[in-house]
C-alpha cells in the first residue's frame, strides 16, 4: 500500500516540508546546503513527496535555518564529545 499525506502524522508532515527544502535546494545549481541525502530520501517517497512544494522563499529560508542548527549542533558535539552518550 502506498502512503499518501493524510497517513502521515503532523509531525511527520512538517518534516516533509524540511526535508522538501532541503532536497530542493539540493537540486539548485548553487545549493546552500547541497544535502545530497534530503534528496535521495525525497525522491523515494514518490506520491507523498510530491504533494509537498514549499515555494522558493520557503526552501531558502528551510536551508539558512537548517544550516544555521547544523552548525549550532557541530559546535555542540565538537565542546561536549561525550554527550552523545
Amino acid at each position: 500500500m502506498t502512503a499518501t499525506l493524510d497517513d502521515l502524522t503532523p509531525v511527520e508532515k512538517t518534516l516533509l516540508v524540511t526535508l522538501a527544502g532541503r532536497a530542493l535546494d539540493a537540486r539548485k545549481p548553487r545549493p546552500l546546503l547541497g544535502d545530497q541525502l534530503a534528496a535521495d530520501v525525497y525522491d523515494r517517497l514518490g506520491p507523498v513527496g510530491d504533494t509537498v512544494r514549499p515555494s522558493g522563499t520557503v526552501q531558502v529560508a528551510t536551508a539558512i535555518r537548517s544550516r544555521m542548527l547544523d552548525r549550532l549542533v557541530t559546535a555542540f558535539i565538537d565542546a561536549h564529545p561525550d554527550a552523545g552518550g
